[in-house]
């Protein structure tokens, strides 16, 4: 993870230095809450998701590193939480300090745990990453409705018979087929209904910059394009180190974020294609315990 010095060196935006610092976890967030008085001009809503995934995120992964041997008790959950909260109440209270509304109302995950699971709709783009994408279906349809879409490039990477039998697979054939004439329903809407949450795992270097420019051209695109931002999106780039440090990528994380998307910040791992560096999607188990991590901790403040 870079340091303060080194992201102000690489000039990364300002809500990338908090992600950064925020995943970092330094002094509990006290860096990132003082960090905050530079964030005046970006909307209060972005700050307050982009830190607090950053928050869930490195709490997922001090999960994973204390806990993966065995099943994560009551006691334990509960003391996650609590280190969730401290890390995370720095930010809120720089942000809270100003007396405008900081999120709305409409932004609660209206999610009933005792009527049903939350829906999570689970989007795959072509990266080789996505050979993953069968055990990240798996790992969420333990404990949410899991609905997939695919690209047709990552279709190259994912083996269909791999994915739980209970999880539909969309794909953009689906998109104009499931269309005749007007008043037919439109499916990348019906999707976009359907579901609480949406993750994109992985995100690969295109479909960032489509998303970042607003294109529309696939089943997935026409999702993001129409998705309510009220609703959380969490995304999990993968790519080779040269795309992921390339200047465009930046740029397009900054637009991204600013739309409310999170990122759960790739790793630094030897790569499929032979180099070693930053670039390679996180963890599946790090990016299922983040989404849980975040859609818990809003059901347990709304209820």
């Amino acid at each position: 993870m870079k340091k303060m010095d080194d992201i102000i060196k690489f000039r990364i935006c300002p809500l990338r230095k908090l992600h950064l610092l925020m995943a970092e976890g330094g002094e509990d967030g006290l860096q990132s809450a003082s960090f905050l008085t530079s964030l005046s001009e970006r909307p209060k809503r972005c700050v307050l998701k982009l830190s607090y995934v950053a928050s869930a995120s490195s709490i997922a992964a001090l999960s994973e590193r204390f806990y993966a041997s065995k099943n994560i008790s009551d006691q334990q959950r509960t003391y996650l939480y609590r280190l969730l909260a401290v890390r995370f109440s720095c930010v809120v209270s720089v942000v809270m300090a100003n007396p405008e509304p900081v999120v709305a109302a409409r932004e609660m995950i209206q999610v009933n745990p005792v009527s049903r699971k939350p829906r999570i709709l689970l989007a795959a783009s072509g990266s080789v990453a996505a050979i993953k994408f069968g055990n990240l279906c798996h790992c969420f349809s333990d404990w949410a409705e899991v609905r997939a879409v695919v690209t047709k490039a990552s279709l190259h990477f994912i083996d269909r018979a791999s994915l739980p039998k209970d999880v539909i697979l969309f794909t953009d054939e689906d998109e104009w087929s499931s269309w005749n004439k007007i008043g037919d329903s439109v499916l990348h809407i019906e999707l976009r209904r359907w579901a609480d949450i949406m993750v994109v795992a992985p995100l690969s270097a295109n479909t960032l910059g489509k998303i970042a420019g607003g294109l529309c051209d696939n089943l997935l695109t026409c999702i993001v394009r129409a998705w309510d931002y009220s609703k959380p999106f969490f995304v999990a780039p993968a790519m080779n180190t040269f795309m992921w440090t390339n200047p465009f990528t930046q740029r397009h994380l900054t637009a991204i974020e600013e739309l409310g998307i999170s990122v759960i910040q790739p790793v630094t791992k030897k790569l499929a294609c032979g180099d070693y560096g930053n670039g390679a999607m996180a963890e599946i188990s790090i990016i299922c315990s983040t989404v849980r991590l975040f859609l818990e901790s809003r059901n347990q403040q709304s209820s």
